[in-house]
């Protein structure tokens, strides 16, 4: 049975999501609620957070992304949902498009309800759909990317953390502590974005956003096309 959610919504409100956004994911939700991408920074509905280095416990990685709990989150639904960030719409399906099913129990956080009820009903015959949809996507992301890199890179929106100097005392009480693993990585993010916060970032998103209307980003009806195939999937297990 193909991926639908229930809409438990732990994803959009919980810290460790992590929710980046391309440059083009930005101009989508900007249209979508008829803002600016400085107002959405102003409102605090998006802003620069830390995105942790899988291959180290002190690195976070300043980027643009959605600031948690998500404020388009309302009556458990996305009310922005046909204009939903490229992370959005990838998630869960890029990882049932690669991991082992014997993996995804460990993948998935207890609480993300959606996703644990669908482990058992996933089937092997059933990836080459989420590797289609993926890489569908992936056209589109990876230009986005491009685009968001230079951008950000330009204006200084973007730099790495390393907690164990900036925050010697804090990461060490942090790494002695006896808690939960993922307690410990929420801590970390929490004193991440209390640090970059510290900062006002305005005039960065200001002129972000005179920046970004030279680029042509693709729109949210271009991009739910590629939902095609799931859509027909999803279609085909409710008969």
């Amino acid at each position: 049975m193909v991926f639908q959610c229930s809409n438990c919504g732990y994803c959009c409100t919980s810290l460790t999501s992590q929710i980046g956004l391309t440059l083009g994911d930005l101009h989508r939700m900007s249209v979508a609620v008829g803002k600016s991408p400085l107002m959405l920074y102003k409102e605090e509905v998006i802003g620069l957070f830390p995105f942790g280095d899988v291959e180290s416990n002190t690195l976070y990685d300043v980027d643009l992304g959605i600031n948690l709990a998500c404020k388009h989150w309302k009556n458990k639904r996305c009310t922005i949902y046909p204009s939903r960030p490229f992370n959005c719409r990838l998630f869960p399906h890029w990882i049932y498009s690669v991991a082992p099913k014997k993996d995804l129990p460990t993948i998935f956080d207890k609480e993300m309800v959606s996703y644990k009820h669908h482990i058992d009903e996933f089937h092997e015959d059933e990836r080459p759909i989420y590797q289609q949809y993926r890489k569908q996507l992936e056209e589109i992301f990876l230009k986005e990317s491009e685009i968001s890199d230079k951008l950000l890179s330009e204006l200084n929106m973007r730099w790495t953390i390393d907690l164990s100097k900036v925050s010697p005392s804090f990461f060490a009480l942090i790494g002695a502590a006896p808690m939960h693993p993922k307690r410990k990585e929420l801590e970390k993010i929490k004193h991440c974005i209390a640090l970059i916060e510290q900062r006002d970032f305005s005039t960065e998103f200001e002129n972000l956003q005179e920046k970004m209307k030279v680029f042509s980003f693709a729109t949210a009806d271009e991009i739910n096309k590629t939902e095609t195939i799931l859509k027909q999937a999803q279609r085909s297990d409710k008969k």
